[in-house]
């Protein structure tokens, strides 16, 4: 059986990408990423060019999605991470045998509807929220309403600086994503419990690989 082919769609920053690739470099995965479909210019797409991942530019409208579902189909791979900022169709979602995945930056139900983490952390901080974490789940026609694959979760202090927090939030949430594609294709490698994230259910992967090192590397791609 070879490996998996993942296929991501894109409009930011592509850090969920970054983290994959970087983590296949050291560690043997049974993932191979098939390729990037972007809906605009962004970082994403950028470092798909840069690192020779292939990738198309092509817009995307859930009322007008016939060329953009050929696309896909054509390509057929067997799992869509959608980090796109719009909002697939039923028809996107039926047209390949793909698995759809998302990975969300909150504890799902909570903070529904939000794109990346900004608006969620304000939001959270507002409300002393007292835990921080990702979940990934299905794609389902409802936005952040598919089952849930995967969640992960740590306390959080808002007094420590945004930036070391938005980095915690990150990682607990790459770790959750890689964990979900394991899971999702029943690839279990062993059970782990990680030192600073509680992940649920227990990650299916030994996450050495993640050194301090590995975390600068993703960050300056």
């Amino acid at each position: 059986m070879g490996d998996k082919e993942i296929v991501f769609l894109v409009s930011g920053g592509g850090g969920t990408l970054k983290f994959l690739h970087k983590a296949l470099e050291r560690v043997g995965l049974p993932f191979h990423i098939q390729g990037v479909i972007a809906d605009r210019q962004c970082q994403a797409l950028r470092y798909a060019e840069r690192v020779g991942i292939q990738f198309v530019q092509m817009p995307y409208d859930r009322r007008n999605d016939v060329a953009f579902n050929a696309f896909l189909a054509e390509w057929n791979p067997d799992c869509v991470v959608t980090n796109i900022h719009k909002i697939l169709s039923s028809n996107t979602l039926l047209g390949c045998k793909a698995k759809f995945i998302n990975l969300h930056y909150s504890i799902l139900p909570a903070y529904t509807g939000y794109i990346g983490m900004d608006d969620m952390l304000r939001d959270a901080q507002a409300q002393s929220g007292k835990l921080l974490g990702a979940t990934c789940h299905d794609v389902s026609a409802d936005v952040d309403a598919g089952n849930i694959i995967c969640q992960g979760a740590f306390g959080v202090d808002w007094e420590e600086e945004r930036s070391l927090i938005c980095n915690r939030l990150f990682r607990c949430a790459c770790l959750v994503f890689l964990n979900a594609l394991m899971v999702k294709f029943s690839l279990q490698q062993g059970i782990y419990n990680h030192p600073d994230y509680l992940i649920n259910p227990p990650l299916v992967f030994n996450p050495r690989f993640a050194t301090e090192d590995f975390w600068i590397e993703v960050s300056k791609s």
